[in-house]
């Protein structure tokens, strides 16, 4: 059987072709395991079904999708893990006994505040995606390919593009396309910490999104992007109305990223094609940059992906409780509140980034840590210049039985060590509703530099 998994794979897997001639994706690897163990040995999205040895993590068997009765569309989705209690704090004081499966990131801010902590939870493998979802992955695991140099995917479709990445690439592809909906309406706060433990409200947001690559039988209308985003600030005063339109290809050799701002002191739409790479997020107040935005965010063009390979980690996880919390409870001097996050022991894929000679960011490394269940990233480091350790950031995975999907790093936060200060961008609270509600099928003409001029009143 391996042997005929191994002929598979040198006939068919792009990323195995192209070892000898793109040598750029770094360390590519081989596996054992071909499309049909989607089915067996492997979770519906590549992940391994078994648990661990020692039982600390378990088997997948099937995700978290029980919809609590009357439940109804925008409301904020209950914590179905709220009366487990904590089966371990890890501190500053103890932290090096689990420095092996900590984030680095995780491990400076232990190191730089001592009333900084992570509860660990039990682990439940909460992740979930329709059964079609699920059948197009299966046949992605056979037609997905990525271009010479890695910077684009053809051939997958409404599902993850490489359920069985051999490289670093195609990890991170799995990130950019994980299941997170099909059409979306939101609204989301972000807030910035200072280092003096001001709370500096930046923006409330509505936001529409919606994702093409991953309507239920529409490869045939297909238009080339991943998703597209309409996001209209409400507040504060000096925000609001300044509205940004997004859409972001599969392929952005064939199709070219694109991006619309409206400019309320104009009152003008604008193209804006600064909103990638390392242009600071305004709505973030700056301490965000685009591509920092939901861990890994935007085109592939300026870093190498290196794949470390796989290894168990806590990582946050099952963050209900996040959500549904008062701002008062999510935002803590110096960090997110520790009460209301959760963290449970995974197995996840290590990314390392590296920037390409003669590519320019200020985020001259970073390593992506990418959730085995769902594809998507988890957690992540960003080092500067020098090589010093600048940022650590983690999303804020919650379980939404409705769609079905354990959404991952729609709601993330970003911490600034050398700055002291953090930001968290696309959060959901008691103030800021609806909550990631699904909505029907949104037009195309929706997304439009019309629609955007629109929607912040302009003409």
């Amino acid at each position: 059987m391996f042997n005929t998994k191994r002929r598979w794979l040198i006939k068919t897997s792009a990323a195995a072709m192209t070892v000898a001639v793109a040598p750029q994706w770094s360390n590519a690897q081989s596996t054992p395991y071909g499309p049909d163990d989607l089915k067996s040995m492997l979770t519906p999205l590549g992940a391994i079904r078994a648990g661990n040895a020692d039982g600390t993590i378990p088997a997948w068997t099937g995700g978290y999708s029980t919809v609590p009765p009357g439940y109804e569309q925008g409301q904020m989705r209950a914590d179905p893990f709220a009366d487990e209690k904590p089966l371990f704090t890890i501190t500053g004081a103890n932290a090096s006994q689990y420095q092996d499966k900590l984030p680095v990131g995780a491990m400076a801010m232990l190191q730089k505040y001592s009333d900084f902590r992570l509860d660990v939870y039990a682990t439940h493998r909460t992740a979930i995606a329709p059964q079609y979802v699920y059948d197009n992955t299966y046949k992605n695991a056979s037609t997905a390919q990525l271009s010479a140099d890695g910077n684009s995917v053809s051939g997958a479709y409404g599902g993850i593009p490489f359920p069985i990445p051999v490289n670093g690439h195609q990890v991170m592809w799995n990130s950019v396309l994980s299941w997170q909906g099909t059409s979306i309406h939101f609204v989301s706060d972000a807030y910035v910490v200072t280092s003096a433990g001001e709370l500096v409200f930046e923006s409330r947001a509505a936001a529409w999104e919606q994702y093409p690559y991953y309507f239920e039988n529409g490869e045939s209308r297909f238009n080339g992007f991943v998703y597209d985003a309409l996001i209209v600030p409400i507040a504060p005063p000096y925000q609001a109305g300044g509205s940004i339109l997004l859409h972001q290809p599969v392929n952005p050799d064939v199709t070219p990223v694109e991006g619309w701002t409206y400019l309320v002191g104009q009152r003008r739409v604008r193209r804006a094609p600064e909103l990638q790479y390392d242009t600071p997020d305004s709505l973030t107040g700056g301490v965000v940059n685009w591509d920092e935005a939901y861990i890994f965010n935007g085109k592939f063009d300026r870093y190498d992906f290196n794949l470390v390979g796989k290894k168990e980690m806590y990582v946050p996880y099952n963050m209900n409780k996040a959500w549904n919390a008062p701002v008062s409870e999510q935002y803590k001097a110096n960090f997110f509140g520790p009460d209301i996050s959760r963290w449970e022991l995974h197995r996840v894929w290590v990314v390392e980034m590296t920037l390409k000679p003669g590519s320019r960011n200020v985020d001259a490394r970073r390593t992506i840590y990418v959730d085995e269940d769902t594809g998507a990233a988890l957690a992540g480091e960003m080092y500067d210049a020098s090589g010093s350790l600048w940022k650590f950031t983690h999303g804020m995975p919650t379980i939404c039985p409705d769609i079905p999907a354990l959404i991952t790093h729609k709601s993330y936060v970003v911490y600034d060590l050398h700055a002291g200060n953090y930001a968290a961008a696309d959060v959901p609270n008691n103030e800021a509703q609806p909550a990631y509600k699904i909505v029907p099928e949104m037009p195309a003409s929706f997304f439009t530099p019309g629609r955007l001029a629109a929607s912040a009143g302009g003409f």
